[in-house]
C-alpha cells in the first residue's frame, strides 16, 4: 500500500532538491573560476632559441666591423680599447 505524499513531505523534498541544485551551481561556479585562475597563471614554456649561429657571428666579427657608436659604448662601459 503506497500512501500519497503529504504536503509537508513534498515541501521538504522540494526544498532539499533546491538546496542540492544551489550547491551544485556554486561548485560549478567555483570550478570555472579556479580553471580561469589556473589558465591565467600557468607558466608558459617557450622553446629556448638556438643561439649558436649568432654567437659564432659575434666571435667572427673583428673590432673594425663594429659601428662607431658601438665602439664608443665599449670604450665607456668596459675601458677596453677598440
Amino acid at each position: 500500500m503506497n500512501k500519497p505524499m503529504t504536503g509537508g513531505l513534498t515541501s521538504i523534498l522540494y526544498h532539499d532538491e533546491q538546496k542540492r541544485m544551489e550547491q551544485q551551481r556554486r561548485r560549478e561556479t567555483l570550478d570555472r573560476q579556479n580553471s580561469e585562475v589556473m589558465r591565467r597563471t600557468a607558466t608558459r614554456h617557450d622553446p629556448i632559441p638556438d643561439m649558436k649561429d649568432a654567437y659564432a657571428k659575434v666571435r667572427e666579427m673583428s673590432s673594425e666591423d663594429y659601428p662607431e657608436e658601438y665602439k664608443d659604448y665599449i670604450r665607456r662601459t668596459s675601458g677596453r680599447c677598440v
